[in-house]
């Protein structure tokens, strides 16, 4: 009937791999260390949640919302010591700001909608449709601003040198 029993799998993945990406990254290891530790302990609450709290034939609302705040938090976070840091590479060839900007712009929206989606759809499905295009629509020019961050990578010979390049990342 519906496919929501695998929304937990784009969770997880968001909780273990960008965990470990931005734990790579930042640049401060004490700030690290605790992104490690939140996402393991996002992770394992996330499949606790899934499997004995909010079910999986539902929209989990825990989940998503979670997800989102911790998909934007970590790039904040990051862009935080992009923008203090001094680097030959002005912040928009950063390959670090792209990546950061295209996961804040969708996950600030889905952050939204996961809070008033369901009473959205419940109560006006045309404006729940709408916002729903619209939340696509962001999330393809997340897509790009990721791409573009790739394309910027080239860059990252000229980063600082205590802030991991791509290839150890």
């Amino acid at each position: 009937h519906n496919m929501n029993f695998i929304s937990i799998l784009s969770h997880l993945s968001n909780f273990w791999l960008l965990g470990w990406y931005f734990s790579l990254v930042i640049e401060n290891k004490k700030i690290a260390l605790y992104v490690k530790w939140v996402s393991l302990i996002l992770f394992f609450s996330a499949i606790i949640n899934y499997l004995f709290i909010e079910g999986y034939k539902t929209h989990n609302v825990f989940n998503s919302t979670v997800s989102n705040v911790f998909c934007f938090v970590l790039p904040m976070i990051h862009l935080w010591y992009i923008y203090n840091e001094d680097s030959k590479v002005p912040i928009n060839k950063n390959p670090y700001f792209w990546i950061g900007l295209g996961l804040m712009m969708p996950n600030l929206l889905g952050f939204i909608t996961s809070i008033i989606g369901k009473k959205l759809r419940a109560t006006d499905l045309i404006a729940y449709l709408e916002v729903d295009i619209v939340y696509g629509i962001v999330q393809i020019i997340g897509y790009l601003f990721i791409a573009l961050g790739f394309y910027y990578a080239r860059y990252t010979k000229y980063l600082p040198q205590n802030t991991p390049s791509v290839k150890e990342a």
